[in-house]
């Protein structure tokens, strides 16, 4: 008899702010290896993107930018427009432009 998997979701509130890029690229790397244990494993990270790295660790494996954009939930695009988004949409837009397309943002 075959080892018999379940499914699992992970659901994480990433907290970038309190980690530095090396533990933020670790983080990613750890959820990137869960997500890819099982092909029905799903990983749901909510994040503010106060930096891209862990991200972009997390999406290191996806080879093309048509598919890191396709697991991605841009909330900014649905979001009411508040002064800080009237000012700087465009800011926010290039900053997840380099995620999708996997280089760095302070590139």
């Amino acid at each position: 008899m075959g080892v018999v998997s379940d499914a699992a979701t992970l659901v994480v509130d990433a907290p970038e702010a309190s980690l530095d890029f090396l533990f933020a690229e670790r983080a990613g790397e750890q959820l990137a290896k869960f997500a890819e244990s099982s092909a029905e494993n799903r990983v749901i990270i909510t994040s503010y993107l106060p930096s891209d790295h862990l991200l972009r660790t997390f999406f290191a494996s996806s080879e093309t930018s048509e598919d890191r954009k396709s697991r991605i939930v841009n909330l900014i695009a649905y979001a009411a427009p508040n002064a800080a988004l009237r000012a700087d949409r465009e800011a926010y837009e290039k900053f997840l432009a380099h995620v999708i397309e996997g280089t760095r943002a302070d590139a």
